[in-house]
C-alpha cells in the first residue's frame, strides 16, 4: 500500500488515499488533463 495524493483542477480540494500501488485510473479528454496528463482515480475523501 502506498500513499497517492491528489485534488481537483483548481487545487482548492486536497486529499490522500493508502491503496494498492497500481490501481485502474481513467483518461479524461478535457483541455487540462489532456495538457497536463491527469489521470483519474475516483476516491472518498473526508
Amino acid at each position: 500500500m502506498i500513499e497517492h495524493r491528489g485534488g481537483c483542477h483548481c487545487g482548492r480540494v486536497r486529499c490522500a488515499v493508502l491503496a494498492p500501488a497500481r490501481l485502474p485510473v481513467h483518461e479524461c479528454n478535457c483541455s487540462i488533463c489532456v495538457k497536463f496528463g491527469y489521470l483519474h482515480l475516483m476516491a472518498i475523501c473526508t
